[in-house]
Parts: structure tokens; sequence; C-alpha cells
């Protein structure tokens, strides 16, 4: 039997139902009958996106024929989704049970639509509601909101790496949970996937398609998504399937496909719907029947980042190390080679190439004619850059390589020429955290061909280690045309970068 065949039956049975035990009722014609059940199938499928009817406006008989219209039609969807897999129902049901003689929000009581998910969220230290006892089901629930709860049910373990001053003093409350998330590479082709550092943009409202995207990420990686047939099959009931950017195609097949996160009513999926706090909710609770939450029971913050415990009293700073004084570099340049300047390859001689370069070329230098602009005398072509630099296809044109003539190539490409001069280079693959001065940095997409080129300069002078944070000299179009750029900020947590060193090993 189809599904509005059988709520067809339960709402025509609830109305009868309805009817009977009421003798106040009039009868009604056919279409204010269709009238209260559009009302009934708004307040349903409320998210908290639109302005619902005021049922005030309506008899008291008619107010009572709507919510009985609802309770069948939230029945009926419970008694849908009971066929689906259920992994840990017995889990739920007792956390639930024991959660509710302890954690109790006022503004949630056990009839409302989203208590299960709230509370099982509550019990597993997911959520901890706000400081004056409510949880605020309807309010959006903003991205860094989301990437919390998310990080607390499936990394609560990695939460601790990033538990400190200076993240949270750096990024904000949310800086731990979502340099979890980052790093786990959980936000990948989020909307936010490169902006998860600043406070500001994550205290926005999530949209179904990042919640979707999240969340697919996460049961990718755990090992828990839909199969591909059940992504196909599903395909066709999702009537705005043709709207849906193709980077959330497969994401949003995936969490309706698993029953996450449910269509409308009409099978739409409308994916940039901002979601609330109870829906957040009750979407990790279903997460939670394909694949084990841990949660955290330590999380003591309120839901909007402030502390549950009292700030303690501020220690006086022990007194700062004195710092040997370091050893003088020695040179590491092997018999018959040089730095394009005749000097030893150091990390000082590179840095002081990449001093006078700055002062010659200050920021935001027009770099619209490319290396040839700068008039070295050097013919770009034969720069030293292209033998890596051709190993990668472009973002754009796979089966292109990237000028060393103009743009951020042909910018890199003069900035290692000036300091290794243009034949007799030999460059290794070595990592970020190996990174020294003069090192040629490809930053790459999702699916490894090269966005950008830039020359490390040296490691951010607040604190960062080298891999969340660098700086780089770069060329970067504003306005459409290419600047020069110096202490460049790149944030190798965020994304693939390669890079490759001139170095003697």
């Amino acid at each position: 039997m189809s599904y509005s065949k059988t709520l067809r039956r339960i709402l025509t049975a609830m109305l009868t139902l309805v009817m009977a035990l009421s003798l106040a009722v009039p009868a009604f014609a056919a279409e204010t009958g269709s009238d209260l059940e559009s009302i009934a199938n708004l307040y349903a499928d409320w998210d908290g996106t639109y302005e619902l009817p005021d049922l005030d406006e309506l008899t008291p008989e008619d107010q009572e024929i709507v919510k009985a219209l609802v309770d069948a039609i939230m029945r009926a969807r419970d008694a849908e989704t009971e066929t689906q897999p259920e992994i840990e129902t017995t889990q739920v049901e007792t956390i639930q049970d024991e959660v509710a003689l302890t954690i109790s929000f006022s503004d949630v009581p056990t009839t409302h639509t989203f208590y299960k998910g709230i509370m099982y969220c509550a019990g597993k230290g997911i959520v901890n509601g706000y400081a004056d006892g409510t949880f605020r089901p309807t309010n959006t629930v903003a991205k860094s909101h989301f990437v919390a709860m998310l990080a607390r049910a499936f990394y609560a373990d990695q939460i601790t790496k990033y538990d400190t001053d200076y993240y949270k003093n750096t990024f904000g409350t949310f800086g731990p949970t979502n340099m979890t998330m980052a790093q786990n590479g959980s936000l990948n082709n989020t909307s936010f996937r490169w902006t998860y550092t600043d406070a500001s943009a994550m205290s926005t409202g999530i949209n179904r398609y990042d919640m979707a995207q999240l969340m697919t990420n996460i049961m990718k990686a755990k090992g828990f998504a839909a199969s591909t047939s059940q992504k196909t099959a599903i395909q066709a009931k999702i009537t705005d399937y043709k709207n849906i950017p193709s980077q959330y195609q497969d994401a949003v097949k995936n969490v309706y496909a698993l029953g996450i996160i449910s269509g409308y009513s009409d099978g739409r999926f409308v994916g940039t719907n901002i979601m609330n706090r109870g829906q957040a909710a009750i979407v990790i609770q279903r997460m939670a029947q394909y694949a084990p939450v841990t949660g955290d029971k330590d999380n003591d913050q309120f839901d909007d980042g402030t502390s549950q415990k009292p700030e303690p009293k501020p220690e006086t700073p022990a007194p700062k190390p004195v710092e040997p004084t370091p050893k003088p570099e020695t040179p590491e340049t092997p018999a018959g080679r040089t730095l394009a300047n005749g000097k030893a390859i150091t990390e000082a001689n590179v840095t002081e190439i990449l001093n006078q370069l700055q002062a010659r070329y200050p920021r935001k230098t027009d770099f619209s004619k490319g290396y040839a602009g700068l008039g070295s005398g050097r013919a770009s072509a034969k720069n030293c850059i292209a033998q890596i630099t051709n190993r990668y296809g472009c973002t754009d044109y796979h089966n292109q390589h990237t000028s060393t003539a103009a743009g951020c190539g042909g910018w890199a490409a003069f900035v290692a020429d000036e300091i290794w001069g243009q034949t007799g280079v030999t460059w290794r693959k070595t990592t970020i955290a190996n990174a020294r001065p003069g090192d040629l940095m490809i930053t790459l997409d999702d699916a490894g061909y090269l966005m950008h080129v830039s020359i490390y300069v040296s490691e951010s002078t607040d604190g960062f280690p080298k891999t969340m944070k660098v700086y780089t000299t770069d060329g970067s179009p504003v306005n459409g045309v290419y600047k020069i750029f110096w202490a460049n900020n790149t944030y190798p947590s965020t994304h693939d970068i390669d890079v490759w060193t001139a170095y003697p090993n």
C-alpha cells in the first residue's frame, strides 16, 4: 500500500473519530476539510523557515480537527520510519529514560516533536542547552553549533587536542570543535570549508545542503553511507533533484536514502532551507541508528559556547625561560653549488634574497605584465619550477599546466629563479612541517589538480604551527589585475598542499 493511501486512510479515520466525539463540530463542505488538511500539513512539515497560520483564527472545533490531523500525520510518519534499521533502539530508549530523570529543558516537554532526539543528545553530552534551563529547539542552529554537535558525537577523543586557550582565543569558543572537524576532513565540500576559522561566518545558520554534506562525510569515514543502489533508487523520489547543485547531489541522496534527513511532503529536498536546533538533534539521533555515537561526557559548554563552570582566577604567569643562543648555521651547500647570487645555500641566505625582493617589489606591486614585466633579462620559459608545475593538471583545465610567465605561477617562477637560478636546480618533495624559505608550494583541489602556486617565506609570527598557517609570497588577482603579495596567509590544514624544496639533503 502506498504511503499516500495509508496516510489518507489514517486521516479519514481520525476525522471520523474527532467528529463523532464532538457533537459541537458542525458539518462542513469538502473544500473546508481540504483547507484544514493543508493547514495541518504546514504544521507537520514546519522547519522554522516560514510563518504558520494562526490557529486562533479558526473556530475551537476546527482547531481540534487540525490538531488531530497533525497528530495523525506524525503517527503515520513514525509508522513508516519503523521499517528502517534501528541498531541502537534499545540504547536510545534506555538513555532517554535515564536522562529524563536528571536532565530537562523547560521548553521541551515529553510531548515535543523533537523530545527524543534532544534527550538523546543531552544524555551523550552532545548538547547542554542554555544557562536559563531552555533548549530553544526552534532557534536556528548555527554552523559552529552543528559542527560542535557532530564533533562531540563522533570525534570526542580528538577535541582535547585542540581544546586549549590558544585555539579558543584565536578562533573563538568553538575553535576546538571547528578544528577537529577540519582536521579529519569532515568539512570537505561544504560552503564553509575555507572559512571555518571565521567565528562570525560560522555563527550564521546552517542549511540542509551543508548539513547533509557534513553528515555524509562522517558516514563515509565511519563506513555506513548508503550504497550506490540505494542512492540510485532514491534519486527519482527527490522531486527537485535537478535543482540541487552538483557538489551536494551525492550527499543529499545519501541522507535521503538512509532517512537521516527526510524530504518535504511533495518530495522536495529544499536544501537552502535553514535548520533549527531541534532538527539538528533529531538527525544525529538518526545517525546513531547506523554507527556508534561516543558522545562527550566532558562537555562543559552551554550551547552558546559559554562555560558551565565558573571562570578560574588568573594565575601568575611563570617567568619566560631564557632561550639558548642558536648556534651559527652550518652551510649546507655541497661542492660546486650555490644560490643564484653565489652565496652558500642556507636558510639565512635565502631569507636575505626574499627580503631584497620584498623591498624591490613591495606588497600590491602590479604584476599584470608577468615575469617579463619585471625586467630581469631572463627568459621566463627557462624558469626552474616548470619541471615541477608541469606535473600537475590545472583545476579548470585538467589537460593543461599552469603558466610560469604570468599570474601566480609567473611570480613563483620569478622568485624561485632569483633564489636558485634557472639551471642545475634539483627539486625533491618534502612536507609542510619541514618547509623552509624559498620552497615551492602547490595548492591542490580535492581531485588533486593544481589551484595555486606560491613560495614559502616563513612560519607565522602568531604562534601557529606550520601545519596550520604559514606565510608565503604569491601573485593574486585584485579586481582582475594580478598583484604581488608578501606574508600572505596560507592554511595547510584546510588545503591539500605539495611542498617541493631545492635545499640539498
